[in-house]
């Protein structure tokens, strides 16, 4: 007579999968995505704190390869209420793929001073301030006020300052969406998923539409990205799979209005999963809430 079955097969794989070493686990994550991580972790809630660690220590890494503490940045970002973007966050996002260059800081334009006196205190950094923002690579971007440059050693950071109090504004007036990404103290967040995670960079036609072209500074830095592997395109019809998108609605359409909290983007938390954070895509702590469009 067979034996009862005392597990759900569906708990049965789970700790089977719980059972492989660290380092097949390490070895697979080594492998995957940001977002294949946290699949792995809505799968396996065994494995979370695992996946956890694992996360952490790839920011750790991305950060400690610009000079920098991670602690101390998420400290800066939690007091400040400012976010990291660029292809920092990229390199968060798609482990592995290049290690970026400088830090990009995106600050409310009340917190600059306070972001500026915790970078010389604690890192000994010398303060570099353009005569014209226009100059800049940022200086196209129509919600920035001022970039300010930190150097020292190893470490560059730019600390791009926003016009309002709400630091996210100036990233999607972007070139394109590969780097329509944040960090902010809590949590890790992708504006276009679809795209981002599978190599793909749409560009945002509001640029070509106000200068007649992408520019020479754009295209230097968008060439800098197909060289990292990113697939580029000013149409996302140009991919096959989206012949037949719903115009308006898709979430990677141009004309289709997007939000930050409109559950279309990607989002990662830094201090823990539960169920319910996992599951969700939760609203930006003191964000102002405002849309954007790829093509106006």
């Amino acid at each position: 007579m067979p034996q009862k079955r005392t597990r759900s097969s569906k708990a049965q794989r789970r700790s089977s999968l719980a059972k492989f070493s660290n380092d097949i686990w390490q070895n697979i994550l080594f492998q995957t995505n940001l977002q294949d991580a946290k699949s792995l972790a809505q799968a396996a809630p065994a494995l979370r704190p695992f996946i956890h660690g694992h996360v952490n220590g790839t920011i750790k890494r991305v950060f400690t390869n610009l000079g920098l503490n991670a602690a101390f940045v998420l400290e800066v970002l939690e007091s400040t209420g400012s976010v990291v973007s660029g292809s920092t966050i990229l390199a968060i996002l798609n482990p592995w793929t290049f290690k970026p260059n400088d830090l990009d800081l995106y600050v409310p334009h009340s917190a600059v001073n306070k972001v500026i006196t915790l970078f010389v205190d604690n890192y000994g950094v010398t303060i570099f301030s353009p005569k014209d923002v226009q100059g800049t690579d940022y200086g196209s971007l129509p919600d920035v006020q001022d970039v300010v440059t930190l150097r020292k050693d190893s470490i560059h950071i730019n600390i791009i300052v926003s016009r309002s109090d709400n630091p996210l504004l100036p990233i999607f007036n972007f070139h394109s969406t590969v780097v329509m990404n944040f960090m902010t103290s809590t949590s890790i967040f992708c504006a276009y998923p679809e795209l981002t995670f599978d190599y793909r960079n749409l560009v945002n036609m509001n640029i070509v539409g106000t200068w007649g072209g992408l520019g020479d500074k754009v295209e230097g830095t968008i060439a800098k990205y197909i060289r990292r592997g990113y697939d580029f395109s000013a149409f996302v019809t140009d991919w096959p799979e989206f012949n037949t998108h719903l115009c308006g609605s898709h979430p990677a359409c141009p004309s289709t209005l997007r939000f930050v909290t409109d559950g279309h983007g990607f989002q990662y938390w830094l201090h823990g999963m539960t169920d319910h954070e996992i599951g969700n895509v939760h609203d930006i702590e003191g964000e102002i809430k405002f849309g954007w469009k790829l093509d106006n």
